[in-house]
């Protein structure tokens, strides 16, 4: 054979071989070796195989075989599943939660479960399965958001300074609630501090977040739509 069709064959080979570059096995392992800082000499070393054979697998020039492939989700603590594209979740457990586990109630579980069934009628212009999944990508990423429990926190924190107007005893909000109220105000170019202020400050970071958490969520949709929004007036621009 000829350097030239040596050279042909091999790279038919690697063709071949590279068509597992993109198949959630090797994806996966290649994903799981970054996220987790982890070299290929050492998940090579608990495997009891070579560095070259992991490489090959994150590569996409081969793929380990089964027993392998549990070791390897053993090794980072993932489910079999995961790790063979079948489900993204990596932890069985948290595949498998429960509502109550959740402590959502019945009726937002119900809501979750039905999401894109019912509501917006498209015309046939999408299908019901994209905008169901628009709307699950919408709500994890609304959970996900760095400001999601700021935003949780602002609107509890609102509620109570709500309720202690009315002067209840059980409504009574303790030092750590004022010093978190005087926080907020501050920071809102406030300096006294009652309830009716500090429900005002607690509402307006409440807004500003759910506006921040909203528009990125929705650039990462939709790319620029935030941009066109703010020229239609839908957004201020003013932030905190």
């Amino acid at each position: 054979m000829s350097e030239k069709q040596a050279k042909t064959t091999t790279n038919k080979k690697d063709k071949r071989s590279a068509d597992f570059y993109d198949k959630p096995l090797n994806k996966n392992i290649r994903e799981l070796l970054k996220e987790s800082n982890t070299t290929s000499a050492k998940l090579a070393q608990h495997l009891g195989v070579t560095g070259e054979a992991v490489r090959l697998w994150s590569g996409g020039y081969s793929r380990p075989d089964i027993e392998k492939v549990v070791d390897i989700a053993s090794f980072f603590n993932v489910s079999t599943d995961y790790l063979l594209g079948i489900t993204n979740y990596k932890n069985k457990k948290t595949e498998e939660m429960t509502v109550s586990e959740t402590g959502l109630s019945e009726v937002a579980a119900k809501k979750i479960k039905r999401m894109g069934v019912s509501g917006v009628d498209y015309a046939g212009s999408v299908s019901m399965d994209t905008f169901r999944a628009k709307q699950l990508h919408i709500l994890n990423s609304l959970i996900e958001h760095k400001d999601f429990n700021r935003l949780i926190s602002q609107i509890e924190l609102y509620k109570r300074f709500i309720l202690a107007k009315s002067q209840k005893p059980e409504d009574e909000l303790t030092s750590d609630d004022i010093c978190r109220a005087i926080d907020i105000i501050i920071r809102n170019g406030q300096q006294v501090v009652d309830n009716n202020i500090a429900a005002e400050a607690c509402l307006l970071r409440a807004t500003r977040h759910f506006q921040s958490i909203v528009e990125e969520i929705a650039d990462d949709l939709w790319p620029n739509s935030v941009e066109l929004l703010k020229e239609e007036n839908i957004f201020a621009d003013e932030r905190d």
